[in-house]
């Protein structure tokens, strides 16, 4: 994944979306909303203390840090169906706008132009099955409001579950390390459900590794 299949273009606009998602999560920090990315507090708060380099730094890991439920096709093609109906027209922005609607409609216009010209970067870098990348990349841009308001409540940190993982990365940014062993396992995971083996027992026990 890391040496061939995927452009450095891919890559760049996976960061620049990690960034601009880092950007939303430090709007929530001492706000009560905080609760909806999923982390938890102190891992939250750990973030907002990060400075710009570290920001980056956590940006550049090669895959999304957020999640859109991307890797659940029955679900978003319901959302996709409602939402270019010809009843519902496309109107002015649901929800006048929030920073997270804003956030929702360019990372979905990203992903859309992205999977236009490189399915197999999107599946990978976004962690979903690439038959679903290429659906995404149909989506016609004036429906992209109305689907970002509809998905909203599906915006969350990627893998939020993994506590352990995130202290870590945010740590090792922090630390400007490599953070090697923690990078394989996120792109192991994005793999899995790019290629639909979430719950598949693999051999050696992951898809990628050291050499």
């Amino acid at each position: 994944m890391l040496n061939t299949g995927v452009s450095q273009q891919a890559f760049e606009e996976v960061a620049g979306l990690n960034q601009a998602f880092f950007s939303l999560l430090r709007t929530c920090c001492g706000d009560d909303t905080g609760a909806w990315p999923g982390l938890q507090p102190a891992t939250l708060n750990r973030i907002c203390l990060l400075d710009g380099e570290s920001v980056q730094r956590l940006s550049r890991l090669p895959f999304a840090l957020f999640s859109l439920r991307l890797h659940d096709l029955p679900v978003w093609e319901s959302v996709t169906e409602c939402g270019v109906s010809e009843a519902s027209g496309p109107g002015a922005w649901p929800d006048d706008g929030s920073r997270r609607q804003q956030f929702l409609v360019v990372a979905l216009g990203t992903l859309r132009d992205m999977a236009r010209a490189e399915p197999l970067s999107t599946s990978l870098l976004f962690g979903i099955p690439r038959d679903f990348a290429t659906a995404i990349s149909r989506t016609e841009l004036a429906w992209l409001p109305v689907i970002a308001d509809a998905i909203k409540p599906w915006l969350r940190v990627r893998h939020a579950d993994r506590w352990e993982w995130w202290e870590a990365i945010v740590t090792d940014a922090a630390l400007c390390r490599p953070g090697v062993a923690q990078s394989h396992v996120g792109v192991h995971l994005s793999l899995q459900r790019a290629l639909s083996l979430q719950n598949a027992r693999l051999p050696r026990g992951r898809l990628c590794r050291n050499r």
